[in-house]
């Protein structure tokens, strides 16, 4: 089952090449973003639209390690707290035994 996930994924890689390679072909006209009073310099249209992708990408990872480090602390407390209420139930067994 694990060929047939490859094999997809080889697809959609190749998939993306290819519309990466027509968007670079059919569009080799530079253009400029205007922004309030900020132009940029003029670029191929294939370069903003990588560049903008990898920042989204690069936006999403960090939100991602953002929960990542989140659901970490979460867990450390839960374990302390776990652990705390483990020796308190380990002291009122014992103590109820020694009565």
């Amino acid at each position: 089952m694990k060929w047939v996930t490859n094999i997809v994924l080889l697809l959609l890689v190749i998939v993306f090449i290819g519309a990466g390679v027509l968007l670079r072909v059919d569009n080799p006209d530079p253009v400029s973003v205007r922004f309030l009073n900020f132009e940029s310099p003029s670029i191929p249209v294939f370069w903003w639209l990588l560049g903008s992708l990898l920042a989204g990408v690069g936006v999403g990872f960090a939100l991602a390690f953002v929960g990542f480090l989140r659901g970490k602390y979460t867990e450390r407390q839960l374990r302390r707290e776990l652990n705390l209420n483990k020796e308190e139930l380990h002291r009122i067994r014992t103590l109820s035994l020694h009565d």
